[in-house]
């Protein structure tokens, strides 16, 4: 008939980003179930390793977990935990080995507040620690940034130690007899937890719950078909509108000819595939961290038995990050001066996961 039909814009709509904390539970889960009770280790002893030592060797664990290996540095009287990378990637810490015996010699330990301030590094040496800082200047003839390093703290010893020489005290630095930082690593094969296989599931996962979200903005609830409607678009809008408002709807034909009319249908967004797929994935995520799942050991019903089975993966895992900390702990063991405390020492005192109404009735009978 001659009219012209436009199409109406597309419209733009901002997608669900859902994303799941699996990995960060999961990690969780396993170091504080390992380290919550702390080295099992008497008083008196654990004292000689400073302040917060157990605090200590579960901030490290769990770094080495993520990034595959973290750094457990005796500072004199105390261990800090330094982390091989930060969330903002501009500060971090990296080892240097010798070629002759493969053993960690000298470390460097970087950080910067953001990409256009100077970086700081401090290097780590058997015999003390000195700080650099790295500017990035400008060589006018080559047009290019050049680095530039300057020595701001020159090398200082660990320990400081006090003499009286012809009736003055005087104070000097000594260092150690092996670089003081020991390597907590995550597992035997120096790498990150988070594998390609456990990625993959877990953004799948968070793809799922994403997409469902849309489909219920987009798709659920109630829509309109308008028959033998001639208006626009904006007039249909309206008409929504006042259906809205006074729950009627008022439709003409465009020509008189054929009757219109508009009908309110219905459309939900599919649910049982999607809830089979999550759970699914949840179980194979649970599985490949080696995690429990505490929704298998709810309920009063559920005996010792059956949690010892439901954990049996999460002990495993425990095991084999227990035999990375006493690794660690043997080194710092031999820094400290004390390595008969690894004799001294009992493993972890674990988290208790059990029924206790039934272990109570088991002792009580």
């Amino acid at each position: 008939d001659g009219r012209v039909v436009r199409a109406a814009e597309p419209v733009e709509r901002e997608t669900n980003i859902v994303t799941s904390n699996f990995f960060g539970r999961n990690i969780i889960q396993r170091v504080q179930y390992l380290f919550q009770g702390g080295l099992a280790l008497d008083k008196q002893y654990k004292d000689l390793l400073g302040r917060n030592f157990d605090r200590v060797m579960e901030e490290a664990a769990k770094n080495a977990i993520i990034h595959g290996e973290s750094y457990v540095y005796w500072a004199y009287d105390h261990a800090e935990c330094l982390k091989a990378a930060s969330d903002n990637g501009f500060s971090g810490m990296f080892l240097l080995l010798d070629e002759e015996n493969g053993e960690p010699r000298i470390g460097v330990r970087f950080w910067r507040l953001s990409s256009k301030r100077p970086q700081y590094v401090l290097v780590y040496t058997p015999d003390g620690t000195s700080l650099i800082r790295r500017d990035i200047g400008k060589d006018e003839k080559a047009k290019k940034k050049k680095p530039e390093f300057t020595i701001v703290n020159p090398k200082k010893g660990y320990v400081r130690v006090l003499e009286e020489v012809d009736g003055k005290q005087t104070e000097r630095t000594e260092g150690y007899n092996a670089l003081p930082v020991c390597v907590f690593y995550g597992n035997d094969y120096s790498c990150s937890e988070l594998t390609h296989n456990l990625k993959s599931k877990i953004d799948l996962y968070d793809k799922i719950v994403s997409d469902f979200g849309d489909n219920l903005e987009r798709m659920e609830g109630i829509y309109w078909i308008l028959k033998n409607f001639g208006g626009t678009p904006k007039e249909a809008a309206i008409m929504l509108a006042e259906m809205e408002e006074y729950k009627t709807a008022f439709v003409k034909a465009d020509d008189g000819t054929k009757e219109s009319s508009a009908s309110p249908q219905s459309i939900e967004a599919p649910y049982a595939a999607r809830s089979f797929a999550l759970s699914l994935l949840s179980k194979e995520i649970y599985k490949e961290m080696m995690a429990l799942n505490m929704s298998e050991v709810t309920g009063g019903s559920l005996t010792n038995v059956a949690i010892d089975a439901a954990k049996a993966d999460l002990d495993m895992a425990a095991n084999q990050l227990e035999t990375q900390a006493f690794a660690c702990l043997l080194k710092v063991f031999d820094i400290v001066g004390r390595p008969d405390l690894y004799d001294l020492t009992d493993n972890y005192l674990r988290q208790f996961i059990a029924n206790r109404y039934e272990t109570v009735q088991m002792v009580y009978s």
